[in-house]
């Protein structure tokens, strides 16, 4: 393809730097002995950069396709920018929401400790409860073994 584009229109297609159309100003204008020319400007650029043209149908289209560029740039900019504002208050949202949850579940795990320490301890008073009253019984029996003694 791209020898195809060489040897029909005999230009190169060589990529010689790169132009960040955002902000910049694009008017038509002229250089010396080239008559239809778009002048591309920015503050940041040291000079204008010139792009010239054969005939003014064709400066027409590269005036109209690059300020067109240009503001679908600055548009992608604008959205890129409120997409990026969108997704840091989600994350933001996310974060203070799993705060919420680990909270949450923090009072959960120490209302169980909570819980299991009150059974263990259930548990225990319950043993011991139980060995108070089986010597109770044994205490009992032992009374009133001793009572049907002294009454023969």
């Amino acid at each position: 393809m791209k020898l195809f584009i060489q040897s029909r229109l005999s230009i190169t297609l060589q990529i010689s730097g790169i132009i960040p159309l955002i902000g910049c100003s694009i008017v038509c204008g002229g250089d010396v002995g080239k008559k239809y020319c778009v002048l591309i400007a920015h503050p940041q650029f040291p000079s204008a950069i010139i792009v010239a043209a054969p005939d003014f149908k064709t400066q027409d289209e590269w005036l109209k396709a690059l300020r067109s560029a240009t503001k679908i740039s600055f548009k992608n900019t604008l959205v890129g920018e409120t997409m990026i504002r969108e997704l840091e208050n989600r994350g933001v949202m996310l974060c203070e929401e799993k705060k919420t949850y680990e909270e949450k579940l923090e009072q959960e795990a120490k209302a169980r400790r909570e819980e299991h320490d009150r059974a263990a301890e259930l548990s225990r008073v319950k043993a011991e409860l139980e060995s108070e009253r089986e010597k109770l019984i044994r205490t009992t029996k032992k009374l009133k073994d001793d009572l049907q003694n002294v009454r023969k």
